[in-house]
């Protein structure tokens, strides 16, 4: 329940450019593709088949954006193999409503996210973690506690630091992770992406073709 599109077109890219929020790779990278959760071609399959699609909205968008995820991280590993780099677009999939008419996508097709793929201008260090106590559970499911919570942030917040990776990619000082913490996941902006989505998807879903 996925497809890809790829973007040559360059004023394409420079439309997915603005609606993105501005992100550079999707106008720099050599191949970029936008990933789609894709209920209309399963449409397709089933009416072919002589029946009619019965998914829900809520089942087939989740069933969608899992095998989609899944494909699209087959593509990232496989170009990292390669010796490309790879970069995820999250800010595409906030503009549901404007990125599928630029696309013009049939009803029941959601843009999930963009992938930019190149040659690497850097080698940058690999991503800290959250420590593996807190993600890895046995049996059960053990919430954290207030001091591996802390510990956490801490250790984010840190190594983040150090390596300087919200000045160098956000032009921002005084910044840590507690920080994008609060604002990407506690402030007004998640809402507002939440309610869009909310909305493009009941609509784009509940109709069956």
């Amino acid at each position: 329940m996925y497809s890809f599109i790829e973007i040559s077109d360059s004023k394409l890219r420079n439309a997915l450019y603005e609606l993105a929020g501005k992100q550079q790779p999707i106008q720099e990278a050599s191949l970029f593709y936008v990933v789609l959760g894709d209920l209309y071609r399963l449409d397709q399959l089933v009416q072919k088949a002589g029946s009619l699609c019965q998914i829900g909205s809520h089942s087939g968008a989740m069933i969608a954006a899992c095998d989609a995820s899944l494909a699209a991280q087959n593509l990232v590993l496989a170009a990292e193999t390669l010796g490309y780099g790879t970069l995820y677009v999250g800010n595409v999939g906030d503009q549901c409503d404007a990125v599928a008419a630029l696309l013009r996508l049939p009803r029941r097709v959601i843009p999930l996210y963009g992938i930019a793929i190149g040659i690497p201008a850097e080698n940058p260090p690999l991503r800290p973690r959250i420590d593996n106590e807190i993600v890895f559970h046995r049996n059960r499911y053990r919430a954290a506690t207030e001091r591996q919570l802390g510990q956490a942030i801490a250790h984010m917040s840190q190594q983040l630091e150090e390596e300087g990776y919200y000045r160098k990619y956000t032009a921002r000082s005084n910044y840590t992770w507690r920080d994008h913490l609060v604002q990407k996941f506690g402030g007004k902006w998640l809402k507002a992406v939440e309610k869009q989505r909310e909305q493009f998807i009941k609509a784009a879903l509940t109709e069956t073709r």
